[in-house]
């Protein structure tokens, strides 16, 4: 009998990882207090590690998120033009504070989703010409995240995490499966994080809480959390990095 129970519950508890423990909007929730762990660290407590090496987990999720979003949304022009006016939003304070042009987040995101929706729209055509699109897009991406920060050396241009950064949603949108989409996610994040500074494998870790992803949004509907919560964020780190220098 006992037997039995265990053989019952062991198989409740597959059936469960199978079909995931967290909603989309867990997932960013947590990504966004790690992500606010990340931003005290760099900037209110002198690059302090243990939080930077926490902050690692927080943009290969919203990176993930974004593919999704892409998948999702009904309005795909609302959401790619939302994406890109929140960070020129960002990008003008920080550059008018900071005098640096180190593109931010959603930057690297806005050229995600375009490379996605150029993806999308080769996959809807029979013509085969249409694929010119989407790769003429990821060159772009290219020239944008590797040859224009050579060019601009001066300026401090970037993109926030660099041509993998920008990869690394469109990796998770070639797939509509689960398990694929995880595995072109692990492979689009090692690509990351050798391209990147040592500390970025910790964000390997993040495989694991998007292996127990639902593929649901969850019941609140909070979606302008995540767009209000970075600018204002930010607002409130720089300023008190501002009264305690």
């Amino acid at each position: 009998m006992n037997t039995i129970i265990r053989e019952k519950r062991t198989k409740i508890l597959i059936d469960k990882i199978k079909q995931g423990f967290f909603s989309g909007n867990q997932l960013k929730i947590f990504a966004l207090i790690v992500m606010t762990f990340d931003h005290v660290g760099a900037h209110i407590l002198d690059n302090y590690i243990p939080f930077r090496i926490i902050g690692r987990l927080s943009f290969p999720i919203f990176a993930y998120m974004i593919a999704e979003g892409c998948h999702y949304t009904k309005h795909k022009l609302k959401y790619l033009l939302t994406i890109f006016s929140l960070g020129t939003v960002c990008q003008v304070f920080y550059t008018l504070h900071f005098g640096k042009w180190n593109m931010n987040i959603f930057m690297t995101f806005t050229l995600s989703i375009l490379i996605i929706y150029a993806l999308d729209f080769a996959k809807e055509s029979r013509d085969y010409l249409v694929w010119c699109v989407p790769m003429v897009m990821v060159v772009f991406a290219l020239f944008v995240t590797s040859v224009l920060p050579d060019v601009y050396q001066g300026t401090s241009f970037h993109i926030d995490y660099g041509f993998f950064g920008v990869m690394l949603p469109v990796m998770v949108s070639l797939s509509d499966k689960k398990l694929f989409k995880i595995l072109l996610f692990t492979i689009g994040l090692c690509f990351l994080c050798i391209d990147l500074e040592p500390i970025q494998w910790w964000s390997i870790l993040t495989v694991i809480p998007i292996s127990l992803y639902t593929g649901k949004r969850g019941k609140l509907k909070i979606k302008y959390l995540f767009y209000v919560y970075y600018p204002a964020h930010l607002l409130v780190i720089y300023g008190i990095s501002e009264l305690i220098k």
